[in-house]
């Protein structure tokens, strides 16, 4: 088994205020010296998030600490988790990984994702719609520039006129890509929920229990849940009768609620135990 290890971004004072600047400078330096510590107790990798608008993160995109950790580490693999590829240009993002890859010696590997925080795309002034078309094509943008040869791409979200990614990676045809996922692969003959995954998959180990707390008011959909992930079974039958799902992201309430759907219809079709004789 190879276990990495995942350094935490967000730093706070112990008043909970925001940092000054010379905590911050530390806080900096520390997480470089948390990546050295890593490697020499043992860990397969190291990995960095990928966090923005956040007052209490000092390192807001993973390549930043990553070019830091590969130029004073020595043998821990680094990788994001995840970077968010819907938030900035496919060939830039790439540049910077590419960077990263060399200084390592070829020890980078991305985890990639779509994302699921609308305050990182508001950032940036990103749209939030057809996010999923903007993570595929951002992926083939990747792929078609590992290949080492100037190209173009015109997308429905990219474009790319002559492009060429400089440098090129250390590794031959390009560093490994992951995908990042809040559930597990589909079984065997279901749709795939994001493009040719790679050799691995990062999603929790099982699926997320909780006991709902709430239950929503009959006027309409609760705070919790916005009207496009608002489950069409409660609108139309009872919402009060619907609890709180486990946590509150469009995608997730979704799945919580197609879920819901499901198990309470094979409830209901259950059949009835036959009477004692």
């Amino acid at each position: 088994m190879r276990v990495g290890y995942l350094i935490d971004t967000n730093v706070v004072g112990p008043d909970r205020r925001p940092l000054t600047p010379a905590q911050t400078g530390a806080a900096m330096e520390a997480m470089v010296q948390e990546g050295l510590l890593a490697e020499a107790v043992g860990f397969h990798s190291v990995h960095v998030p990928d966090r923005h608008r956040a007052p209490a993160c000092v390192f807001p995109a993973p390549e930043q600490l990553l070019t830091l950790l590969a130029r004073e580490t020595a043998r821990v693999m680094l990788g994001s988790f995840t970077f968010v590829a819907t938030l900035v240009h496919p060939m830039k993002a790439a540049e910077q990984f590419a960077v990263i890859d060399q200084l390592s010696g070829g020890r980078l590997v991305t985890t990639v994702s779509r994302g699921f925080l609308p305050a990182f795309w508001g950032q940036f002034g990103i749209p939030e719609d057809r996010m999923l078309g903007r993570f595929r094509e951002t992926l083939r943008v990747w792929e078609t520039a590992f290949a080492g040869e100037p190209f173009d791409h015109d997308g429905v979200h990219w474009q790319v006129r002559d492009g060429l990614l400089a440098p090129a990676p250390a590794q031959a045809g390009g560093w490994p890509l992951w995908a990042g996922a809040t559930r597990c692969p589909p079984r065997s003959g279901a749709a795939p929920s994001t493009p040719r995954p790679g050799p691995a998959i990062r999603c929790p180990p099982r699926p997320r229990r909780s006991r709902p707390t709430r239950r929503p008011t009959a006027t309409g959909p609760p705070s919790w849940a916005s009207a496009r992930s608002w489950c069409s079974c409660a609108t139309g039958g009872s919402p009060t009768a619907w609890p709180r799902p486990p946590r509150s992201s469009a995608s997730t309430t979704r799945a919580w609620c197609a879920s819901t759907c499901a198990t309470r219809a094979r409830r209901a079709h259950r059949p009835s135990p036959a009477p004692a004789t």
